[in-house]
């Protein structure tokens, strides 16, 4: 059961709106998880910058994704998961690997 609720951007406090509706600007929409976390301007400015150091790192990207997919899948957001469907699919991903990555699992060893 949750105990925090996702925030519509107009809920959220300053800095989060502020946050929410770049967001939403440049993706049409943003998840549960992102919304959730507006809760603490704090912690969703952390999330975004950590997220956008990930993706500066060395992984290839098509890994990313399956690791995205795995990760989405355990918290349940309809939302990042279809997102990282299709960036999967853009980055190379057949559709078994995306099933596979979905369960954890994956034929490649890494």
């Amino acid at each position: 059961m949750r105990h925090l609720h996702a925030l519509a951007p107009a809920d959220a406090p300053k800095r989060s709106r502020e946050l929410l509706e770049e967001i939403i600007d440049r993706h049409g929409s943003a998840g549960d998880m992102v919304r959730t976390m507006a809760h603490s301007p704090a912690l969703l400015e952390g999330y975004l910058g950590f997220s956008c150091a990930m993706k500066r790192v060395k992984l290839p990207r098509p890994l990313s994704e399956k690791i995205s997919l795995a990760v989405q899948e355990w918290i349940g957001c309809d939302h990042c998961l279809a997102a990282h469907t299709e960036a999967g699919r853009a980055a190379g991903l057949s559709e078994t690997d995306i099933a596979l990555a979905r369960e954890g699992t994956a034929t490649d060893r890494r």
